[in-house]
This record gives structure tokens, sequence and C-alpha cells, in this order.
């Protein structure tokens, strides 16, 4: 009867040494489950900081139509002249269109800052392929 006592208690105990394998085993899985969903939210945070970083200026983005007169006086009669002379055309006829509106050195300053600074360079590159 012993020896039945100990095989009982041998299975008993060769139970619990399975039992705790498994849960041993199942927090390893959750454990590398929580890594995988971490390691995605984090890649995901990034991709989201990344996209903010780089696209956040496209709100800001405007644009801003108005006749310019291109001078020959200041562009030259070829238009090849820098971007600079084409800039400064640029922020006469902004003046201008603010100036419509007030006269104020607030205005002014306003009229300044609603010009890129590529803007020569573009209305000269279009200048030219006309």
């Amino acid at each position: 009867m012993n020896s039945a006592a100990n095989s009982g208690t041998n299975c008993k105990t060769k139970s619990a040494i399975r039992l705790r394998r498994r849960y041993a085993r199942e927090r390893r899985f959750l454990y590398a489950a929580f890594g995988c969903i971490s390691l995605a939210a984090l890649f995901l945070g990034g991709l989201l900081m990344s996209v903010g970083a780089q696209g956040w200026r496209g709100f800001l983005h405007s644009e801003v139509q108005m006749e310019i007169f291109l001078d020959p006086a200041k562009i030259g009669a070829d238009g090849k002249q820098s971007a600079l002379a084409y800039q400064s055309l640029i922020k006469k006829a902004a003046r201008a269109e603010f100036a419509a509106a007030d006269a104020g050195r607030k205005t002014r300053r306003l009229a300044r800052g609603v010009v890129s600074a590529g803007a020569g360079k573009t209305l000269r590159e279009q200048t030219l392929a006309n």
C-alpha cells in the first residue's frame, strides 16, 4: 500500500511540475505579446511624430494671387536679372495690395511676411520660361 501511496504522490508532483511549466510558458507568452504590442505602439508613435514634424508646415501654407508689373528697368530687357530683383518687385506688389486696406506700419510689416523667400526665384523661372 505504501508503493500505491507513493505513486499517487508521484503523480501529483508530476502534474504540479507540468502545471508550473505550463503557467511559466503562459507568462512568457504574455510577456512576449506585451513586448510586441509595446514595440508596435513605439513604432506608431515614432511614425506619427515623424509625420507631424515634417508636415506641420502644411498647415501654415497659403497662396496669394496678385498682379506684378515686371518693370524692364529692374529686371532688364531679357529678364535675366537675379532673383533679388524679382523679389523686390514681389514685395512692392504686396505692399501695394496691403496699402489699399491700411497704410500703417504694421500692415507693411505683414506684407513682407506674406511673401516667401523663394518667391523671387519662382517668378524669375516662370518669366524666363515664358
